[in-house]
């Protein structure tokens, strides 16, 4: 907090916003004074330190004194995972894996030297992940999915919107989109649920089937993106061709503040992980992460 110091002018007390002091014959600026009060050392003059303060629950914010400008950072929650339809022998032998699509990464926004003024509030909004679609798996004669029925499979749901607000947006990224649900059409070669768009897009859906002997035979998932890239094709197994319509990231970096040295967020299909901003993996139990915001000033006199 800056400390601010009065001289009486004219009858009236003035703030005093600058002091000087002789060095060598030259004039300094003096940045800080302190003075020992009851043997501690407090700061009686002088501007702001650097910091910086993350938010992972929404709230209100009050703008320290002296702060003027800051740079914010938000990211929205990522999306739910798509459903499967499953199903594996009792031996665990073969299996049948229609697979719906990950859900994709919140996106990552950046604001920049945003104006802010001495004690205002700011609203915080963290979006939350994205619920996980129901999946119908089997394995033998039991459900252990969430689903009772390859009818009643569903899509994953979008992440929330994470922001900062005053009198309108300061900065707000969307939620990544949840993840497709598995695609039902006959056959398995070319056959795939496509991937969500987001921060960074989640791959396509596998389809296939397969057994201890013989490997998998038909449509492969494709990767999952990162860093704000998109997701990757599924890939068919008897020509090698790469198939579907992967999910389309952001294009620019998800580290904190687009910084080369800054925390990464918002992956797509990556399992969770709280305020991140990443995506769940396809038929998932549990949903997207929720996003987060971070503030930070610089130094200021």
């Amino acid at each position: 907090m800056p400390k601010r110091m009065y001289a009486v002018v004219g009858g009236r007390a003035k703030k005093i916003k600058k002091q000087y002091v002789v060095i060598n014959g030259v004039a300094k600026k003096v940045k800080k004074m302190y003075a020992v009060v009851n043997g501690v050392t407090k700061q009686i003059f002088g501007g702001v330190d650097a910091g910086e303060v993350v938010f992972t629950a929404s709230t209100e914010w009050t703008v320290p004194e002296g702060v003027t400008s800051i740079d914010i950072f938000c990211v929205g929650g990522g999306g739910g995972g798509g459903g499967n339809n499953t199903y594996t022998n009792a031996n665990g032998s073969s299996w049948t894996s229609r697979e719906g699509s990950a859900g994709a990464g919140g996106y990552a926004v950046t604001s920049r030297n945003v104006s802010v003024s001495d004690k205002q509030v700011l609203s915080v909004v963290i979006g939350a992940g994205g619920e996980s679609g129901k999946s119908y798996d089997r394995y033998g004669s039991e459900i252990v999915g969430t689903a009772n029925s390859a009818s009643s499979v569903t899509a994953g749901s979008a992440g929330g919107t994470t922001g900062v607000y005053q009198n309108g947006q300061l900065c707000a990224a969307s939620g990544g989109n949840g993840g497709y649900k598995y695609n039902n059409a006959s056959g398995y070669y070319g056959v795939y649920a496509r991937g969500a768009d987001g921060g960074s897009g989640s791959g396509v859906g596998g389809n296939y089937t397969g057994s201890t002997n013989n490997g998998d035979k038909g449509t492969l998932s494709g990767s999952n993106g990162k860093n704000g890239g998109n997701g990757g094709k599924g890939w068919r197994t008897d020509t090698g061709a790469d198939v579907g319509i992967p999910g389309t990231g952001q294009g620019t970096t998800t580290k904190a503040f687009g910084e080369d040295n800054g925390t990464l967020y918002s992956s797509a299909g990556t399992g969770g992980g709280a305020n991140t901003g990443n995506g769940a993996w396809c038929g998932s139990s549990f949903n997207g992460a929720s996003g987060i915001v971070i503030i930070r000033w610089s130094a200021q006199d």
